[in-house]
C-alpha cells in the first residue's frame, strides 16, 4: 500500500471524526447528529477504497443522521448513502447508464465489493 493512500486514508477518518462531534440541530433547521454506527461503518469503507476512488472522493454529513460520499470524474458522478445498518448508491454515467441501487447489507461483503468495483470502473 502506497503512503499516499494511507495518508488520504488518515484524512478521511480525521474527516469521520470531526463530522462525528455535530450535534443536534448542527443546521439551524433539525438536523440530527451523526450516529455513531454510521461513523464505523464509513471508516470501514473508507479502508477498502481505492486510491483512485479517495483522490475524488468528498464526505458530506447529512441532515438525517448519515453520511454522503460524493465520487466524481469527467465520466461519471457516485453518491454513497452511509446508513447505520445499510447502504445506497447513485452512479450517474456520462454516458446514460446510470444505476440506483439501494437497500444494500454491510454484513454481505459481495454488496460491499461490487459497489466499490462499478465506481471504480465508473472512473476510467
Amino acid at each position: 500500500m502506497e503512503s499516499c493512500s494511507i495518508d488520504n486514508k488518515g484524512m478521511f477518518q480525521a474527516r469521520i471524526n470531526e463530522l462525528s462531534m455535530l450535534r443536534d440541530n448542527w443546521d439551524y433547521e433539525g438536523a440530527k447528529p451523526i450516529h455513531a454506527t454510521v461513523c464505523r461503518q464509513a471508516k470501514a469503507l473508507i479502508v477498502r477504497l481505492s486510491e483512485n476512488i479517495l483522490k475524488s472522493l468528498v464526505v458530506f454529513p447529512n441532515v438525517d443522521g448519515t453520511l454522503l460520499f460524493d465520487v466524481r470524474s469527467n465520466n461519471s458522478h457516485s453518491t454513497i448513502f452511509v446508513c447505520d445498518n445499510f447502504f445506497s448508491y447513485i452512479l450517474k454515467k456520462k454516458s446514460g447508464d446510470n444505476e440506483v441501487v439501494s437497500g444494500c447489507s454491510w454484513d454481505k461483503d459481495s454488496d460491499v465489493k461490487a459497489m466499490i468495483s462499478k465506481i471504480e470502473d465508473s472512473l476510467s
